[in-house]
Parts: C-alpha cells; structure tokens; sequence
C-alpha cells in the first residue's frame, strides 16, 4: 500500500525552455525558405557566369562546320535571314539608335541574342518595417542577391541609421523625427556602384528618383528608376493627388532621359484591363487631337503579350488611375507579361496585385525577368518581394572613374 505522501506526489513537470520573445532559428521555417531561394529564375536568359561552362560543352569543330554550311547556302529566302553582327555582338544588340527598327535589332523576350550580357538585379518590396526584418538572416541574404534595393515603408526617420556591409543606402523619410514612424523610401545599392548610381533630388513624398549611369547600361542617356510608395485608399495617408505629382515628375525626367521606369507599391488594382490606348480611325467619335495611341506595337516585335494576365479580378479608383497615368505616359505593366510571371501572380496578402514594375517604350527591352518572390513574413507584413533583372553590360567592370582617380592622385 502506497504512503499519503506518495499519493499526493505531483507528477514531474514537463522540461521547458526559457521565455524568448524571439523565434529561435530551428523554429523558424529557415530551411524551407534558402531551400526555395529568392533569385529570380532567369532560365531563359544568358549569364556571364555561364560562359566557360557553355563554351566547354561545345564541340567548336562541328560549330564551325554548321556555320560554313550556312554561309554556303544560297537558296536562302532573304526573310528568314538574320545579320549574325546583330547577334554576335553587344554594340549592335545595345545600339540606342536602331530605335525599334525591325530590319536593324533582333530581340525577343525569350533570350538575349548578344554573346555576354550581365545581369542587373533589382530588388522591389514593401518590407513594412526595416529595422525589424534585418535581424533576421533570411531578409539580409534577400538583399545581398540584388544588387540595388528598393523598399518601401520602412518606417524610419532621420535619427535611424540602417547599415549592411557592403552596400550604401539612401533615404526619403516621411518625416525627419517621428514619435511613430510611418510610410518612407529606401534605396540600396552595392558599393562598387557607387559612382556609378545617383540619387535625383524631387519634391514628392511619393517616389523616390534615382539614376543608373549610361557606363553600366550602355545607352547613350542615364536611365532612371522611381520608387515608388502610395499609401492605401481610405487611410489617413492617403492622397488623390499623389498619381499627379509623379506624373509631373515622370514628365520632367522624360524630357531629359530617354530611359525611365517606375517599381514599388501603388496600391492599386487593376485587373486585366488594358494599359494602352488604340485608336479606331473609322469611329467619328475619337478626338485625335486629345488622344495619344500608345507604341504597343513594340510589344509584339518583342513577343510580349499585349494582355496581361493578373490574377486578381478586382479594380479599385489607384489602379484606374494607374491605368491612366500608363496610357497617357506611353507606359506598360511588366507584371503578367514578361518571364517569370507571365501568369500575373498575387503580390500583396495573397489577394491582390499592388505592386508593380512598370517601363515606358524606351526601356522595356532591356528588362528579362520580373519574378513575385513567394511570401515570407521574414520579409514583409502582407507583400511578395518583386525580384527584377535588366541587361547591362559593364555590371562586373566597374571601375573608378578617371576624374576620381586624378583627384585622388592630386591630394596625395
């Protein structure tokens, strides 16, 4: 018969491990995420990291036998035949001045044609909230497979201090001190361009302007990027008047470069409705004068779907005015038409579709993959990293200008 004491005994209590507010990192689904990556899948485009593997695979002597084939055949219908300068060559794939002439550029959205393009990685994300997400280590390795940043609300002011070896970082806080911090614009970029990437200095609180240098891109103007962030409908934030300011903006800019692009959170939806404008010269109701009919024949010599494909049906008064802003700037949506999301997948609570990369006629050959990263509250509160890649040429040869160079020798 068992003693009082032992009857009354409590059980062991289960092991348990401290309070952390903390997720521990084998808690965390970590593994998954690195499993999945958050590089954009650039299957169909050329890298130069690829070239001594390519080159090693290739049997040169049959190569060259197939091409002397080629340059034998006379019987060959002049149509079909492509200027092998346009394809082996990057001065002829990146010749600004071609324009969108047929018979002079062979480009498509299925691969690039020239020998040895590098890649631009362009990271587009509204993190809400920045200090935050640093501390964990799946967002910094987000940032360090891009090489320039774009965040929106990352609720800081100017007393923050955000830092990540290896890259600068610039900002356009909402406010300089805030008791509650809100709303703001971040751009990052890795250190080696910095002589390379400048800020545009503008008054709207809406987007964020910088340049990329013509060095980098090869194009005989600087090409420009907004950052853009529009506070949600309905919100004590929100303005009407904030697709005007960046359209006076856009305008500007475009008068001085030929190249202009707009990535961030518009918070506006807008369906599959279309971005451009065709005009019917046997209606009697079009105003010609008051109407300006989009280039979208460029997107059908680049083999891109005029429409887009979204996902999400809804529409709301942002993205009307989006749609707008688009047919009157000469613009398009990449989203839901280049590769890597051709299917127009949900950027925002895996309901909508709000943020967007968006390139005026000039530019959106140069773009080759725009992929909508899988969500991770690592990253952000409710949004899907928009993962960006652009043709460059001179990504790897950065070097330190010449007048740097001379001033630095001259103070030795």
């Amino acid at each position: 018969m068992e003693s009082d004491s032992a009857v009354n005994q409590a059980p062991p209590s289960p092991l348990r491990s401290p309070p952390n507010n903390r997720i521990t990192p084998d808690k965390r689904p970590t593994k998954r995420r690195r499993q999945n990556g958050t590089t954009p899948n650039n299957s169909n485009c050329f890298h130069h990291n690829d070239i001594n593997k390519t080159v090693l695979n290739v049997n040169k002597t049959k190569l060259k036998s197939k091409i002397d084939e080629v340059d034998q055949t006379e019987n060959i219908d002049n149509q079909n035949v492509i200027d092998k300068n346009v394809i082996m060559t990057t001065d002829s794939f990146y010749d600004t001045n071609a324009s969108f002439d047929t018979e002079n550029l062979d480009m498509s959205n299925s691969g690039l044609k020239s020998t040895s393009p590098d890649m631009l990685n362009i990271l587009s994300l509204n993190c809400c909230g920045i200090i935050k997400k640093l501390q964990y280590p799946e967002f910094e390795t987000l940032l360090r497979s891009h090489d320039i940043i774009c965040l929106v609300e990352t609720k800081l002011d100017d007393r923050d201090e955000i830092k990540l070896p290896g890259y600068i970082f610039k900002f356009k806080n909402r406010k300089k001190i805030a008791k509650v911090k809100s709303g703001g614009i971040l751009l990052g970029y890795k250190q080696k361009y910095e002589h390379f990437i400048e800020v545009i200095d503008t008054c709207s609180k809406f987007v964020f302007w910088f340049k990329i240098s013509s060095k980098i891109m090869n194009t005989d103007t600087d090409t420009v990027f907004g950052i853009v962030y529009i506070p949600p409908e309905y919100t004590s934030y929100a303005s009407w008047d904030a697709f005007s300011q960046i359209e006076n903006e856009f305008l500007d800019l475009s008068s001085r470069y030929k190249f202009v692009s707009l990535v961030g959170d518009f918070n506006g939806r807008t369906a599959s409705e279309k971005d451009f404008l065709t005009l019917d010269s046997h209606d009697p109701s079009n105003n010609f004068s008051d109407l300006i009919e989009n280039s979208v024949s460029i997107l059908d010599f680049l083999d891109i779907p005029r429409e887009r494909k979204n996902r999400d049906i809804g529409k709301n008064r942002y993205g009307s005015l989006l749609l707008d802003f688009c047919k009157g700037n000469n613009c398009f949506i990449l989203n839901g038409r280049i590769n890597g999301d051709k299917e127009g997948k949900l950027t925002c609570r895996n309901a909508s579709v709000v943020d967007y990369c968006i390139s005026n006629v000039n530019f959106i050959n140069r773009f080759c993959t725009l992929e909508v990263v899988d969500f991770s509250k690592l990253f952000s509160d409710v949004h899907c990293p928009l993962s960006i890649s652009v043709y460059a040429t001179n990504v790897e040869g950065c070097e330190v200008p010449d007048y740097i160079e001379e001033s630095v020798e001259s103070k030795i």
